[in-house]
């Protein structure tokens, strides 16, 4: 594994499991038509207004511009969401994170967890809602599989499952791995009741790593969990 492998493994470990606590906060959906997200372009082109946009898997763009981003905008009062940094809110800051790297991986995750703590589409302090800000990355970065995988873990806590495992299908389909999807997909099929492939993926959660519990106690609960079977060493 090379180090730019190295470091893509570390922020898809990294980001924080949204989706993985269950389903007991909701807010309503509201879907967003990709014409009002506003002007995004993956060769850069942009309005002029405000730096970047970056990738954030870009190894160049990572040590050019995500350094000044992360220090004035994306600090730890912000990741917190105790407040702004260099805003009034947290959600400012999270926003000119979004515009400078749009497919930001961990701020991605920050907005659900945000979205899910002020229970609004549209955080306060940012221009568009959620949806908007997962469209604009994907538009940005279509082949950016993480990006899918936390898209599904916002359609998935907002209850459209359907959607939400057509984005995790679109993650694994672009080689993403690990415990993070798995146990996402996991718990999406669960919601479907469709529980062959719940217990599936929640086995090959459980045998990545995985160590949250809840999807474990729900295929427990209704009577078809069973241990991954194990090879014998030769």
């Amino acid at each position: 594994m090379n180090k730019m492998e190295r470091r893509s493994a570390g922020i898809r470990r990294g980001i924080a499991t949204t989706a993985w606590v269950g389903l007991a906060m909701l807010i309503p959906a509201v879907a967003s038509a990709q014409e009002d997200c506003g002007p995004m372009s993956p060769d850069f082109s942009y309005d002029g207004t405000h730096y970047g946009p970056y990738d954030y898997t870009s190894a160049r763009d990572r040590k050019d511009h995500l350094p000044v981003v992360e220090r004035y905008h994306f600090t730890p009062k912000v990741q917190s969401l105790i407040g702004g940094q260099n805003t009034s809110t947290a959600g400012g800051d999270l926003q000119y994170t979004l515009k400078a790297f749009p497919n930001h991986h961990r701020g991605l995750d920050l907005l659900i967890r945000l979205a899910l703590k002020e229970q609004r589409n549209k955080p306060i302090g940012m221009d568009y809602d959620v949806d908007c800000w997962f469209d604009r990355a994907m538009r940005f970065r279509p082949a950016d599989a993480v990006v899918h995988l936390l898209y599904g873990n916002w359609l998935l806590r907002t209850r459209r499952v359907d959607d939400a495992l057509e984005q995790y299908g679109t993650a694994e389909e672009m080689g993403l791995e690990g415990p993070n999807l798995y146990y996402s997909m996991g718990l999406a099929y669960f919601e479907k009741k469709r529980l062959d492939e719940s217990l599936r993926y929640a086995q090959k959660a459980y045998a990545a790593g995985s160590a949250l519990p809840a999807l474990r106690e729900k295929l427990t609960k209704a009577g078809v969990w069973k241990e991954p079977e194990t090879v014998p060493p030769q």
